[in-house]
């Protein structure tokens, strides 16, 4: 008699039913001491478990549960404690499923059932379970059961399920290091990128849609982490991922107008990270932010490295048409947003050879008019840091005899970026404009101006191309004014809004956007003088395109619904308020300054009532 008997112990007892066979399937894997005994290598549990009919009926129980009229919780418990039993990790217990034909098979065609058999996510998790644990023991086998039954491109077509996208990652990257070539063998040789492609472009059902770019974007970025960061070398599987012809089909698809927003929006999630370069040394976004890199990632650029870049840059023109046809669409907000950081991933480039091209692309694609939308909607804050990410992209570009960007930046039949900050930030810095739409839209706009204007000042110093910033700005129909405008309001803005910082690098355009932090008072001179830049904006001045969203109603949420890109409205309409005085004006934006918060406003509002009568 054991030590344990003498305490009436429920293991000892469980074993005990074991051995005289007085116990079914089921009641073993309720019975609470099941998974105690594995975890103890019993042996009669184990001798148990690896008889034909007791793991047959296992993965019946695990895979094809028989849901009762019982309360909901209670439907899925056995086949829960069923799967349990399945995935311990018991070597002999796998193998044995493993030799059993019959029992890879029911498996298997778990995935294959119709819509008559409907699954659900609990259930295709188990089975995600299984497949991983039979894996883990022999993946060697079960790559060939895979290959020899087409199971790929089933669990491709099947990926709407959440737990089989997590279980391609795993069976790739979370599995024994031994059995890692197995499985990338089998995604090589079954064309894994046109595989995937093919089911995103064909597929209705968003979360599969989501799934599947996810799954592409996870391996793209693990593979791209071991070729670059830990020098493995050609990856084949990763060209497989971004080869050409799969870039090409993507972006034909995106560019059609007859694909669906669903498709678009997952298939830009693709490209984005396709066109990802954080490799790279030359990039702009090194130069602009300052950034000190490790010697290990010192690597050399080979054509390899250009080839997605290569194939999209041609189409940045098109891509960037897309935000003026998504714009006005609804629920597709986020399509503009993908569009934009697309583009930014384009113009962060540190390859000569696409200058040109990519300068034309701006020109096609109307980049002025996205400028237009920050101006309709200056609270998208994404929107605006995007717009301005992508301008210091432009300046800040790898050096080259001709530097086209630069020029693009600032040439007249350009950018005309001066023209446009010019313009855009004169209306604030006019003392008796009284604005009468919602504040918070007055304050995010003039802080994004003041931005721009900064990050172009910052580039004429610390900047590879400072020496090209500052002849374009000179050789600029705004050099004058430019040079007004940065002495007298500029520099005072700037002193006013940067911290405290050692690094003398960190420039105002690098810290986190805050409207609270960034704005600086306007002082409001005592006579109602205006100061303009322009004495006459309407005598063949430039002018700026805006657009401006429908209705009065304050709202800081972005309308992208009421807004037309491609038509020129008029400039928002300005009130002169005379009663209003200067000191009044100037206290609330001051308030409205340190806190934009809802108080403020109701405080801006209360004070514009009249007195209550006696």
């Amino acid at each position: 008699m054991s030590f344990w008997d003498d305490f009436n112990d429920s293991a000892s007892q469980l074993a005990d039913k074991i051995i005289s066979g007085n116990i079914t399937t089921e009641e073993l894997v309720q019975d609470s001491d099941c998974l105690s005994l594995m975890r103890d290598d019993n042996p009669h549990i184990i001798e148990f478990l690896k008889q034909p009919d007791v793991y047959r009926r296992l993965i019946q129980l695990s895979l094809y549960p028989e849901i009762k009229d019982i309360p909901y919780k209670d439907q899925y418990t056995l086949a829960h404690r069923a799967n349990e039993v399945l995935t311990f990790r018991l070597d002999s217990f796998q193998a044995a499923i493993i030799d059993d034909e019959d029992s890879l098979r029911t498996i298997f065609d778990y995935i294959n059932r119709r819509e008559n058999e409907p699954q659900t996510h609990l259930v295709v998790s188990f089975f995600a379970k299984i497949i991983q644990t039979l894996y883990n023991v022999n993946a060697e086998k079960i790559v060939e059961y895979m290959k020899d039954h087409e199971f790929l491109q089933t669990l491709v077509s099947q990926l709407r399920y959440s737990a089989l996208s997590e279980l391609l990652n795993n069976l790739m990257f979370n599995s024994p290091p031994t059995s890692h070539e197995d499985f990338r063998d089998l995604l090589i040789s079954s064309n894994f990128g046109l595989l995937l492609l093919n089911e995103l472009i064909s597929t209705n059902d968003p979360a599969a849609a989501r799934n599947i770019s996810n799954v592409w974007n996870d391996i793209v970025k693990s593979l791209r982490e071991g070729v670059y960061n830990l020098s493995v070398g050609e990856d084949v599987l990763l060209n497989q991922l971004t080869a050409p012809n799969v870039v090409s089909k993507l972006l034909v698809t995106v560019l059609d107008e007859n694909s669906s927003i669903n498709t678009v929006i997952h298939m830009l999630d693709v490209l984005i990270v396709l066109t990802e370069r954080d490799y790279d040394l030359g990039l702009p976004s090194i130069d602009l932010n300052q950034q000190t890199v490790d010697d290990r990632l010192r690597i050399s650029q080979t054509e390899q490295d250009f080839v997605v870049e290569e194939v999209v840059a041609p189409f940045l023109g098109k891509i960037l048409l897309l935000v003026q046809r998504f714009v006005v669409v609804e629920d597709a907000s986020d399509i503009v947003v993908s569009v934009l950081r697309l583009a930014e991933n384009l113009l962060n480039t540190s390859s000569p050879a696409r200058r040109h091209v990519l300068r034309d692309g701006l020109i096609e694609g109307n980049f002025h008019e996205i400028f237009a939308l920050v101006q309709a909607v200056p609270t998208w804050s994404i929107v605006t840091h995007s717009v301005s990410m992508m301008t210091g992209y432009l300046l800040h570009a790898a050096p080259s005899e001709n530097n086209a960007l630069v020029e693009f930046v600032f040439a007249e039949d350009g950018l005309n970026l001066l023209a446009l900050i010019l313009i855009a930030l004169d209306e604030f810095l006019t003392p008796e404009v009284k604005h009468d739409e919602d504040l918070l839209n007055v304050f995010a706009a003039r802080t994004f101006w003041f931005r721009l204007a900064e990050r172009i000042e910052t580039a004429t110093e610390h900047c590879r191309n400072a020496e090209a910033v500052r002849k374009a700005i000179a050789a600029s129909p705004e050099a004058l004014h430019w040079s007004k405008f940065v002495s007298e309001h500029l520099k005072p803005y700037i002193s006013a809004n940067r911290e405290d910082q050692d690094d003398n690098n960190t420039t105002l355009s690098s810290l986190p956007c805050n409207l609270s932090v960034d704005e600086v008072e306007i002082e409001l001179s005592s006579d109602n003088t205006k100061t303009s830049f322009y004495d006459d904006k309407n005598n063949g001045n430039p002018t700026i395109e805006v657009c401006t969203p429908t209705g009065s109603e304050p709202d800081v949420s972005p309308k992208i619904n009421d807004l037309s890109l491609g038509e020129k409205t008029a400039a928002p309409q300005v009130v002169h308020d005379a009663d209003i005085e200067d000191a009044v004006f100037d206290a609330e934006i001051a308030s409205i300054a340190d806190t934009i918060t809802s108080e403020a406003k109701v405080d801006t509002e209360q004070s514009a009532k009249p007195p209550p009568s006696e």
